[in-house]
């Protein structure tokens, strides 16, 4: 039934789930948290799957009958519907997505050179040309867990507007996790994702300030990028940078890709070809909500409630029982990579 779910329908059922969590945690009312968050959408059917799975108990979530291709399209295309908050979401959706199978690191074959331009028009009776690829495992993806928590007073959630609320949360969290992770320097660690930019040498932004740098500016990165690939870029810059484009070139913005993040500095310019990504999604997620968790209330770097390799404490620390607050935990494995040298390009220094 769930494999039918068209996918903006799909989209929006992980994220009603996570929805439904949030305000059902908020009604503490004696009855187990998957009935007070099957509440909220009473109707739906897949939402209904997501809750009951998602609050399976510890030790059953991989034989819940969960399948995993519905896990893994419903993330994938959560993921893509974060678009226009996420400037990550609007490539995966335009680039390569493969399921994300259970080994560490995974290699795909990829072309090596470019395709071939010729046309073979075959006559009546005569052998049809047989193509021979040359094929490479140059691009490796490994996958790293990606998650968020956020947190709202329980009277937020309760009241009429509360869903709405959550909804909107849920959605900026998400898009800001996932371009800061897509658009990062970072290399790759086993607990961070290596982010398109890391190696990746940035391109001297064009001085001047006027018209004819910023055309210089989306010059140098297009003919970095789509040399070798498809063509069709994209361009990613601060909100401040997309906005000021829009008043100072209008007609070049119009033309242009251009996707706002808040994740790129604003002397930042950030060029991709989507069709040279890779992306890849994990077969099985993680969502829960909490009236009882203790938070270190941090979104760079979150640390030990209590270590002992310091410091001794988190600051600052939130009760979500001591303060009647409920909060909401998604984790899901995420792969990305590019498929070529050069699918990805940046200007720093940029002058307008």
């Amino acid at each position: 039934m769930l494999a039918a779910i068209p996918s903006r329908t799909r989209s929006r059922t992980l994220e009603s789930a996570l929805v439904a969590l949030v305000v059902g945690a908020s009604k503490n009312d004696g009855r187990s948290l998957a009935e007070r968050a099957l509440d909220v959408f009473q109707k739906d059917k897949a939402v209904a799957a997501v809750v009951t799975r998602a609050t399976a108990p510890l030790g059953t979530t991989a034989d819940s009958g969960f399948a995993a291709e519905i896990s893994q399209s419903l993330v994938g295309d959560f993921l893509e519907s974060l678009a226009p908050h996420s400037a990550a979401a609007a490539l995966i959706a335009a680039g390569l997505s493969v399921p994300l199978g259970a080994a560490k690191e995974q290699k795909f074959p990829q072309r090596t050179g470019a395709p071939s331009t010729d046309v073979h028009w075959i006559g009546e009776g005569q052998p049809i040309p047989v193509r021979s690829y040359a094929l490479n495992d140059d691009c490796e993806i490994s996958p790293r867990k990606f998650g968020f928590i956020a947190a709202l007073s329980r009277e937020a959630a309760r009241r009429a507007s509360g869903e709405r609320v959550v909804r909107r949360l849920i959605r900026e969290d998400a898009a800001a996790s996932l371009d800061a992770a897509y658009f990062s320097t970072d290399a790759g660690t086993d607990t961070v994702h290596a982010g398109l930019l890391n190696g990746v040498a940035p391109i001297d932004g064009y001085p001047g300030g006027d018209r004819f740098a910023i055309e210089s500016d989306f010059a140098a990165l297009s003919d970095a990028v789509a040399d070798g690939g498809s063509g069709q870029v994209m361009f990613i810059t601060s909100p401040k940078r997309a906005a000021r484009l829009y008043i100072v070139a209008p007609d070049l913005a119009r033309s242009l890709t251009v996707l706002p993040s808040l994740a790129v500095a604003d002397t930042t310019i950030i060029a991709a070809d989507p069709s040279s990504i890779l992306h890849a999604f994990g077969d099985d997620f993680d969502l829960d909500a909490s009236l009882e968790a203790v938070l270190h209330m941090e979104d760079e770097t979150p640390l030990e409630i209590v270590s002992s390799t310091g410091p001794a404490t988190a600051d600052p620390v939130r009760s979500l029982w001591q303060t009647d607050a409920v909060a909401l935990r998604l984790l899901v494995d995420v792969a990305f990579a590019p498929r070529r040298a050069g699918a990805v390009a940046h200007v720093t220094g940029a002058s307008w």
